[in-house]
């Protein structure tokens, strides 16, 4: 009899530990540059229920919305593509899922940064003098056949 109670209080322990199994928001990064990815992972999640996304840029406009569906080890997840010309700075992250409750963080958006500086594009005059000397020698040379003055 002894044996049953304790059988019957793991399991409870058990499913009581599964059904308010603690979620976590985890980001791929804290900082991403224009053109990343970022994913965004939840993890301890209860297994087959959907959890909304929504990510929010520091003017608090939604810029993302999906939903992802947690699969048998109460992890899922998506990514956003940072697009060129985002607006820098901290952006947040909700996550809401049906069983597990809401979740929240934060990132930073910033723009790429030259790698090794800018290049100056430099006009290299060395070709337009040949082209000049080949045109004042092409004129040269008509003038001069047109008046039998070439040897």
């Amino acid at each position: 009899m002894k044996l049953n109670k304790l059988t019957i209080a793991l399991a409870l322990i058990l499913v009581a530990t599964i059904v308010y199994a603690t979620a976590t928001l985890v980001l791929s990064s804290y900082t991403v540059y224009w053109g990343d990815t970022l994913k965004i992972t939840v993890t301890g999640a209860s297994p087959g229920e959907t959890c909304g996304v929504e990510i929010r840029n520091p003017n608090d406009d939604i810029v993302f919305v999906d939903e992802i569906d947690i699969g048998a080890t109460g992890e899922g997840s998506t990514s956003w593509g940072v697009p060129p010309g985002a607006i820098t700075g901290t952006y947040k992250v909700y996550v809401t899922c049906e069983i597990s409750g809401e979740l929240s963080d934060t990132f930073t958006v910033k723009k790429v940064k030259p790698v090794g500086g800018s290049i100056i594009p430099t006009l290299n005059p060395v070709p337009l003098l040949f082209l000049a000397a080949s045109i004042v020698i092409t004129m040269a040379v008509s003038i001069l056949k047109k008046y039998n003055k070439l040897p």
